[in-house]
């Protein structure tokens, strides 16, 4: 359980600052820092930010109590592997011409390690659990 618990406290750290830069400053990070297009509206980008920090918030409490709801983490698994690999997709197949596809393999990358981490510690933990 150990390695689930400091997984969940490194995705949740990683999520909250991410999700805090979306939040704060969507322009300079999409267009200056990712080279995306330009939008007219930032709302969804600064709720997909605020979302972030929920889901953090939700990633510590799992750590908290993981005696208890390490199952949990399965939900986060879940989540972190379908960004992956719409991603990987959107990497691969839908960016704009003036756009650079970094963001998406970052975003991919990430998310992919992350459940990957997940998986590994849900299986040490569930091997722990079934020896008790």
């Amino acid at each position: 359980m150990t390695l689930l618990k400091r997984v969940l406290y490194w995705g949740a750290g990683l999520t909250v600052a991410s999700a805090v830069g979306l939040v704060l400053f969507p322009s300079l990070i999409l267009h200056q820092v990712f080279e995306q297009n330009h939008i007219s509206e930032y709302a969804w980008i600064r709720i997909a930010g605020i979302e972030g920090v929920g889901l953090a918030m939700l990633m510590v409490l799992v750590a908290h109590h993981i005696e208890d709801l390490w199952w949990f983490s399965w939900a986060f698994a879940l989540t972190s592997g379908g960004i992956a690999l719409y991603s990987t997709l959107k990497a691969l197949f839908d960016v704009p011409t003036d756009s650079s596809s970094i963001v998406w393999w970052l975003i991919a990358g990430t998310t992919g390690a992350f459940a990957a981490a997940l998986l590994v510690g849900l299986a040490m933990t569930g091997t722990e659990r079934r020896a008790l």
